[in-house]
């Protein structure tokens, strides 16, 4: 287990083009300390909690939101029930005004203590739930070539205690907490082996799991989960802090504190009409997974050859002739699509 690489930010006007900079040249975690500290948000929730809820109700659209609620009994991890095929809480449609104040009465609850349901609403558009509030969150993350990339997502993540399994996203992340405090433990994609990932087709919340309870591990269980352990990044994410999660890293964040918030913005380093990795993944479950293993090597050969082999392979190959080797294009990604489409419905 190891502390995350960590950047102080002193100047606040230079934070947009530094996180720039450092992110594109490193494929690790990286902690932003006091990178948005200066934000109006940020210093609301520091003043205090009904400052904070106070601060963001002048942008409050009265839209509906879905929240997720969990029984007082499961301690704030939103996981599975006992059998791996439900959900241990439920989800249902509400606005960001009853959440606050579910907030506060679980707050003077656990004052008092009283054992209270923990709600906790996911990522939900920023712009959709808190018009406005991005004017006043003052970060413009610029890729290098941002004529080849969409725009970064920019999402709200609200709740009270709770404890979120660990599971990696497929775009990179820059998680900014805005209030309370949050611990991040995490882990390279090649821990995979060691994390014990649960089913597929049912998912906490939309991403596939770790089965390991990071904050209580069962090594009978799950003894290979020391070696994840070991190579583990942890780091505690205070108000104002930014932390950037690379593409496919692991983790698994636990909010510390009675009211916890966070603004996360998600990008990909490819356009998006090249499409998800995932959905190859889906697609060789099909068609791999139950091949005889002499197949499945030599398909791992063409595979590396193809796909993960960086080199040049294709110069062999006049440029006019090289078709959907070369460099794909919107035009031939829509072709290409519509290929498979039909193919996947013989």
């Amino acid at each position: 287990m190891r502390r995350v690489l960590t950047f102080d930010v002193p100047d606040q006007t230079q934070i947009s083009s530094l996180i720039t900079e450092v992110t594109q040249r490193q494929s690790q975690p990286i902690l932003f300390k006091g990178a948005a500290h200066s934000w109006p948000i940020v210093q609301a929730a520091i003043h205090s909690d009904e400052t904070f809820f106070d601060y963001i109700a002048q942008f409050d659209a009265n839209v509906p939101v879905f929240a997720c609620w969990l029984a007082a009994k499961y301690n704030g991890r939103f996981f599975y029930d006992n059998s791996l095929t439900k959900k241990n809480f439920t989800q249902s449609k509400t606005t960001l005004a009853e959440i606050v104040r579910h907030l506060k009465n679980q707050s003077t609850a656990q004052q008092t203590i009283a054992a209270t349901d923990t709600v906790y609403m996911g990522s939900t558009t920023l712009e959709y739930c808190l018009p406005g509030l991005t004017t006043h969150t003052p970060f413009n993350f610029a890729h290098a070539d941002s004529h080849k990339h969409d725009s970064a997502l920019t999402s709200l993540w609200l709740g009270g205690k709770t404890k979120i399994a660990a599971h990696y996203d497929v775009p990179d992340n820059l998680a900014c907490v805005v209030a309370g405090k949050r611990h991040f433990t995490l882990f390279a994609p090649e821990q995979i082996k060691n994390l014990y990932p649960g089913p597929i087709d049912v998912t906490p919340a939309g991403q596939v799991v770790s089965l390991v309870d990071i904050t209580d591990p069962d090594f009978t269980r799950f003894p290979r989960y020391k070696e994840a352990q070991t190579h583990s990044i942890v780091c505690d994410v205070n108000p104002g802090d930014m932390l950037y999660i690379p593409s496919l890293w692991w983790h698994h964040v636990e909010g510390k504190s009675n009211v916890n918030a966070l603004i996360n913005y998600w990008w990909r380093d490819t356009p998006s009409h090249l499409g998800m990795p995932s959905d190859v993944l889906t697609h060789a479950l099909l068609s791999l997974a139950q091949l005889p293993a002499h197949e499945k090597a030599a398909w791992q050969s063409i595979f590396d050859h193809y796909i993960f082999n960086s080199e040049d392979k294709h110069t062999h190959i006049p440029n006019d002739a090289k078709g959907r080797l070369a460099a794909m294009n919107p035009a031939q990604s829509m072709a290409l699509r519509a290929e498979l489409i039909n193919l996947l419905n013989k």
